[in-house]
Parts: C-alpha cells; sequence; structure tokens
C-alpha cells in the first residue's frame, strides 16, 4: 500500500507556480496584453486562459525535473555565473 501510495504521489502535476514559468504562459500574458483594450478586459480574459492552460495543457509531474521549465532554467544560470564571479573575487 504504502509503495503505491509514493507512486502516485509523484504523478501529481506540478504546483501553478511552475506553469507561471513556462514560456507557454508567458506567450500568453504577452498576447493578452496586446489583443485587450484595457486592464479590465486583461484582467478577465488573463485568468481564464491560464486556468484552462494548467488545467488541460499543463503536464509537468513532480517526476520530471522542474528546473527545465523556461524562467527557472534562466534563473538558476543567473545563479551559477554570480557564484563564479563571487569566486574568483574571494581568490
Amino acid at each position: 500500500m504504502q509503495e503505491i501510495l509514493s507512486k502516485k504521489q509523484y504523478a501529481l502535476k506540478l504546483k501553478p507556480f511552475y506553469f507561471l514559468a513556462t514560456r507557454l504562459n508567458i506567450f500568453v500574458f504577452i498576447m493578452s496584453l496586446i489583443f485587450s483594450k484595457d486592464f479590465q478586459q486583461f484582467f478577465m480574459i488573463y485568468p481564464c486562459i491560464v486556468f484552462l492552460l494548467y488545467r488541460f495543457v499543463f503536464k509537468e509531474n513532480r517526476l520530471s525535473n522542474p528546473y527545465s521549465i523556461f524562467i527557472l532554467k534562466k534563473y538558476t544560470h543567473f545563479l551559477k555565473i554570480l557564484r563564479k564571479k563571487k569566486a574568483r573575487n574571494v581568490l
């Protein structure tokens, strides 16, 4: 029973935070800004589209690498650069 539960745990979808860092979400955000007439329309359309995309399109689960997501990949690359520069300055 415990083995089955541990396997099912990793099949769960990642949290919405990870979806917000994907290229798809950034694309939808920019397109919603471009095609909406004002911010009120933007705030009505964007959350609905994001909810539907997260619910039906986003398939990343806990077994997949969460750091392969676009913004997180760029963030970790930036941290590596900072650490290298810091190491050079310390020595």
